[in-house]
């Protein structure tokens, strides 16, 4: 397997129909969690821990952070953490796209005296994402 540039991942949120892009995006991570039921008894063989498979809650994280822009596609995302709304997003790797519904549980942004404002924001699943793999 090749090595893979992070500067080509692209967040976008879905407004009016069209895919805006996240501006000023300089890091950016997903993490999928499945969240286990332990099933094991006193019964379990050697009293090993024993996994329920295709249970519980499965869920997606995309951490992002960059540089804020007074433009539309930043004001999108800022908008959606001070609404607290569900919007459309996509997160595209090289090799995977992954669209769904997200929460945006947390949206920061901070300024230096002398530097560019940043921003980090943190988004939750809502619903199953569809994964597409080229």
């Amino acid at each position: 397997m090749s090595a893979q540039a992070g500067r080509l991942w692209a967040l976008s949120i879905l407004d009016n129909g069209n895919y805006v892009p996240v501006a000023g995006l300089r890091t950016r991570s997903f993490k999928a969690d499945n969240t286990n039921i332990d099933v094991t008894t006193a019964d379990s063989p050697g009293r090993w821990r024993e996994l329920l498979g295709g249970a519980g809650i499965q869920s997606l994280e995309i951490d992002a952070s960059g540089i804020f822009q007074q433009d539309a596609s930043a004001k999108l995302l800022f908008q959606a953490a001070t609404t607290s709304t569900i919007h459309t997003m996509r997160l595209v790797t090289p090799g995977t796209q992954i669209d769904g519904d997200f929460l945006v549980d947390s949206y920061e942004e901070s300024g230096p005296y002398n530097d560019a404002t940043t921003f980090t924001a943190k988004l939750l699943s809502s619903g199953q994402p569809t994964f597409t793999y080229s």
